[in-house]
């Protein structure tokens, strides 16, 4: 029997992969999936419920995103718990602007599938990537210009 972490892992790599057909197969029909308010303008904050509203969660990240990569780092696991630490690597598709952004996913699962996740990022971030900031703190933090 796989555990809660191989499952979780598994989605990643289909995400990866671009299979979200795959990726959802680990997802409970009316999973909430809920990422920080502060993108919220963009589209991209709140919770979403179920397989649709998370379909069109990834269409709208892929008009605010060049790139948007997930790389989980480490997974650790107690009982209906998996949380995840990682880095987003992503580009703005405005601005061209590069970076990472450290992330904790906080993912809970029933009879082998994912019911809620909850992604938490610091979202000042994200947007100095996406609108392009190019101040001094935003270099500091990792946020680049794509060569």
């Amino acid at each position: 029997m796989r555990s809660n972490s191989d499952i979780i892992r598994a989605s990643y790599e289909a995400f990866h992969r671009r299979d979200h057909k795959a990726a959802l197969a680990a997802f409970a029909p009316d999973i909430e999936w809920t990422h920080p308010d502060g993108m919220v303008d963009y589209g991209l904050g709140g919770t979403k419920k179920g397989y649709e509203e998370i379909l069109a969660f990834m269409a709208r990240a892929r008009t605010v995103f060049s790139e948007l990569r997930p790389d989980p780092q480490e997974f650790i696991e107690q009982g209906d718990r998996v949380v995840v630490f990682g880095v987003h690597y992503m580009c703005g598709a405005r601005s061209g602007r590069s970076g990472t952004v450290p992330f904790v996913h906080s993912w809970r699962l029933a009879r082998g599938l994912a019911t809620h996740f909850t992604d938490i990022h610091d979202t000042a971030l994200v947007r100095r990537i996406v609108e392009g900031d190019k101040s001094p703190v935003a270099e500091r933090l990792g946020v680049h210009e794509i060569w």
